[in-house]
């Protein structure tokens, strides 16, 4: 399913076209509505039989957006740890290579 550019959204969304824009079924919309994934305002008026959601743009853009892999600092403290060793000589390099070979 093709998505419309952001650029081509107006500021508040209808659930239909955010779905159509997302890929997804309006069910899932809703639900991404009711966790509080995206952000809604509801235009219907005074009276109305149900709601006229309108899902923020910015808030569709930002559901997109890449998120960073959240820091481990284990793989950070081993990164530190490789990195302040000391280069290993060749014959050493060598003997490890022995040793592997022959436990293989």
């Amino acid at each position: 399913m093709s998505k419309t550019t952001p650029t081509a959204l107006p500021d508040f969304v209808p659930v239909r076209a955010a779905a159509k824009y997302l890929g997804c079924s309006i069910a899932t919309v809703n639900r991404r509505i009711e966790t509080g994934a995206l952000e809604v305002v509801d235009i219907s008026g005074p009276g109305a039989k149900r709601p006229m959601r309108r899902i923020r743009r910015e808030s569709l853009e930002a559901l997109l957006r890449p998120v960073e892999p959240p820091s481990n600092p284990f793989a950070n403290a081993m990164a530190d740890l490789f990195a302040a060793a000391p280069r290993l000589t060749d014959e050493q390099a060598t003997r490890i290579a022995e040793i592997l070979r022959a436990g293989a």
